[in-house]
This record gives C-alpha cells, structure tokens and sequence, in this order.
C-alpha cells in the first residue's frame, strides 16, 4: 500500500514539473502543447514525448489549464451561448409590443356577437 502511495505522489509531483515547465516555455500555448504530447505518436513501449504516458500528458493539460484559468471542455459555440442573454428572448416585450388587457366580459360579448 505504501509502494502505491509513494508511486502515485511521485507521478503527481513529475506532473506538476511537466505542467510549470510547459507553462515557462510555451506560455499561452502550454495546454495545446500538453494536448499535442498526449496525441503524439505513441512508441512501441506505450510511451511518446520524454518518455511520458498519454495519461501523464492529459493530467500535466488539465495541471496547466487550471494554473492558466483556461475553460476546458467547450468549444467556441457553447461558450458564446453560455454567455448569451436568452432569457427575454421571443416574449411580446422583446418585440417592443405590450400585452393588452382585456375584460372577460368584454370578450365573452364580443364572441357572441361576432359568432350571430
């Protein structure tokens, strides 16, 4: 159990590593670079850029893209929609026309009347 735990806080750390060198190299482009590693070719052994997993690659991505404040996981479409303003959207005030008020009275005599 304490062999696991020993693996996993180093793997973390050697992430955490990848992630600020990423960020102090490539700057704003250190998530898509991160991204590129996780996608390069993988070698016989099951290992791409340094000799690092995909796994390794998304988790150092994920390490940057928190660090960076970038949003992850939406495309372009979805954020503008996220940031839309839909709420009012096809009610008669959007449209500049106000609701009448009618009596049901009123109206009630008018379908009569119209209906004879």
């Amino acid at each position: 159990m304490l062999r696991w735990l020993g693996r996993r806080q180093l793997t973390a750390r050697l992430a955490q590593a990848d992630a600020e060198a990423l960020i102090r190299d490539h700057g704003g482009e250190a998530y898509s670079e991160a991204r590129q590693r996780e996608r390069d070719v993988t070698l016989p052994d099951g290992t791409t850029h340094a000799g690092r997993t995909p796994e390794h690659w998304r988790r150092v991505a994920l390490i940057v893209a928190r660090k960076t404040g970038k949003r992850i996981g939406l495309d372009t479409a979805t954020r503008m929609s996220l940031d839309a303003d839909f709420s009012k959207r096809g009610e008669p005030q959007s449209l500049g026309l106000e609701p009448q008020k009618v009596d049901p009275i009123d109206e009630l005599k008018r379908l009569i009347r119209d209906r004879a």
